[in-house]
């Protein structure tokens, strides 16, 4: 498969890990270190975009859970 022409799928995977890098910022993440994490920075190339696993890392999913306020419980319906 080429770069510059992304298969359905491949192109839905770089606008969804997209989507969630953006958000990600939004929730206060910088770019990562860590190898396939989706916050690591595109440097201008769809390569790292293709290359990251769509998720955070570890090292990003620990710095969201601690910025985190405490767990919220599910709010069920009423019976």
């Amino acid at each position: 498969m080429r770069r510059d022409d992304p298969s359905e799928a491949l192109y839905r995977f770089r606008v969804v890990s997209t989507a969630v890098h953006e958000v990600g910022h939004m929730l206060g993440l910088d770019h990562c270190t860590q190898p396939r994490c989706v916050m690591n920075d595109a440097e201008g190339s769809i390569k790292n975009v293709d290359d990251s696993t769509g998720e955070l890392g570890p090292m990003c999913v620990a710095l969201l859970e601690e910025r985190s306020p405490a767990k919220l419980e599910p709010v069920l319906p009423k019976p």
